[in-house]
């Protein structure tokens, strides 16, 4: 019997859940689980747009939208991020990244209830799969929603710690930080120990 590919629950035709279409789509047409490009034309237009794309990382994504029934790639106005098998043959079971990305974020939040956002497994044209994720920093009118990390909370940049300095901080570093600048950080300091607990156990260290 097939499964959701958000929700991974049975369901008699392959595609997405009810439940897990309203988290992922809203109340708008759901598209479909097959996307109408492959890896190569997601990889070539990664490069052509990277300029105005503001994710960062090094592995290839680009910005997917909404539109009438069928995710688009974007340059502007993103809904969704989508990863596919990342390039590069340095990367062990590189086939496998799409999905066991997906896979430990169910986790997290299934299991160790951790906010997540919606997220699925999708298949490109050339029947590879990729990763698609909803914009958490997004509003429902497109809006974005500000954002800030343990980096810029601590004045931490290339020039002033190094290359290396996304990953220089502990974890202590980083409670410190929620208690300098969140009122309720007894409650959030709680969430953060429990990711930090999750990233361990799952060998997630970006």
């Amino acid at each position: 019997m097939p499964f959701c590919r958000s929700s991974l629950v049975s369901i008699e035709k392959e595609g997405f859940a009810p439940a897990a279409a309203r988290k992922l789509f809203g109340n708008r047409k759901v598209p479909s689980y097959q996307l109408a490009f492959t890896r190569e034309e997601v990889v070539t237009y990664r490069n052509q747009t990277a300029e105005r794309f503001s994710i960062s990382g090094v592995q290839d994504k680009v910005s997917l939208r909404l539109n009438r029934g069928t995710l688009e790639q974007c340059s502007t106005d993103g809904e969704f991020i989508l990863k596919p098998i990342p390039t590069g043959h340095q990367i062990k079971f590189r086939d496998s990244v799409p999905a066991n990305e997906h896979l430990t974020m169910f986790v997290a939040g299934e299991l160790f209830q951790i906010q997540v956002p919606p997220c699925a497994l999708v298949e490109l044209s050339d029947g590879e799969p990729a990763y698609l994720v909803k914009r958490f920093d997004r509003q429902p009118n497109g809006l974005k929603i500000p954002q800030e990390d343990f980096c810029q909370l601590s004045n931490r940049t290339e020039e002033s710690a190094g290359l290396n300095y996304k990953y220089d901080a502990t974890q202590e570093e980083t409670g410190t930080l929620v208690r300098k600048f969140c009122a309720a950080y007894r409650i959030e300091l709680e969430k953060l120990f429990l990711r930090h607990i999750f990233n361990y156990a799952f060998s997630n260290g970006d």
